[in-house]
């Protein structure tokens, strides 16, 4: 039955990341990109937490231009080096492999940065937000990907306090235009995303700017039908993710655990099935568990730090 299920999803991944190619061709355009035109907001209604702590030395490494993800650095610097690149951050790099540049893309290293909380880890963070902002003005397909326009959503209303502190108001605008053009795209984008746990990363996005920024109602409730709809799909009677994969498992219960969080936060009621998906999954996330604390490495799951889980299991509030 696994294996079947592993198929179709792989059919549905493939059909789907298809589909979102062809169409991407088609975001990329200038024309496609006047449509997501509006008003640009200029303030935070809601700054959604960030479960996890970040890493004060993973942060002194992107003051050094280095970029260490997945197993992979990239140095760059200004002056010729061979080698080396040379244009700032490496956002085009095309020598490191596409984990690499998905933890890139997604800005979640900037909690990194902010573990260091000094002006200096401020001003980096500033200087790349800016800096993918000037070379992104094209809706390309891989750094737009909805999964990956999702997690910089999060991570850029997630530190957006860190990020404003300070900034002169030129900074200011162009952060607000840079998160209502990508929330509006993702408005458009987000049932689009690939099958499985890189789903729910979308729509998480998709609810942090309804409930972040103003007039974002429409997306909230879009975000919250969504939502409901890949919870009957994706978490199974008994409690498990439909990839039998315990770090994607673990994946989405930590993003359903915050997504929660920050409907608390806005002042709105948890829908119950988020509740129930919740309470259903703890018990499956322990069972996944080896005895030094670690998860199973099977269905193509990695191993987690135990902290990591115990994190997740503490905040489910589930017995």
């Amino acid at each position: 039955m696994a294996r079947g299920r592993r198929k179709n999803i792989a059919g549905r991944t493939a059909l789907g990341g298809m589909v979102g190619k062809i169409k991407g061709f088609g975001y990329a355009s200038p024309a496609y990109r006047l449509t997501l035109g509006g008003r640009t907001p200029d303030r935070l209604l809601l700054q959604p937490a960030d479960m996890l702590p970040g890493d004060a030395g993973r942060g002194s490494a992107l003051l050094e231009n280095r970029y260490a993800f997945a197993g992979q650095e990239v140095t760059t610097q200004t002056g010729p080096r061979p080698g080396v690149s040379q244009d700032g951050p490496p956002w085009r790099h095309t020598g490191a492999g596409e984990f690499w540049f998905r933890e890139l893309q997604s800005f979640d290293w900037l909690r990194d940065l902010q573990a260091l909380a000094t002006q200096a880890s401020r001003a980096r963070a500033r200087k790349l937000v800016l800096h993918w902002l000037d070379l992104h003005t094209a809706i390309d397909p891989r750094p737009w990907s909805p999964d990956l326009v999702g997690r910089r959503v999060t991570a850029w209303l997630s530190h957006a306090e860190f990020l404003l502190k300070d900034s002169d108001s030129s900074f200011s605008k162009r952060f607000f235009q840079g998160l209502a053009l990508q929330a509006r795209h993702l408005s458009r984008t987000a049932r689009t995303c690939e099958d499985g746990s890189e789903r729910f990363l979308a729509l998480k996005g998709l609810l942090y700017s309804g409930l972040s920024l103003p007039d974002g109602e429409r997306r909230t409730q879009q975000a919250l039908k969504l939502l409901t709809a890949e919870l009957t799909r994706q978490i199974l009677p008994d409690g498990g993710h439909f990839e039998r994969s315990p770090s994607a498992h673990l994946t989405v219960l930590r993003h359903l655990i915050d997504i929660r969080g920050s409907l608390i936060s806005a002042g709105q009621p948890s829908p119950e099935p988020l509740n129930n998906a919740i309470d259903r999954m703890a018990p499956v996330l322990r069972a996944y568990r080896h005895g030094d604390g670690a998860l199973a490495l099977f269905n193509d799951s990695v191993e987690k730090e135990p902290w990591l889980i115990d994190l997740v299991l503490a905040q489910c509030g589930a017995k």
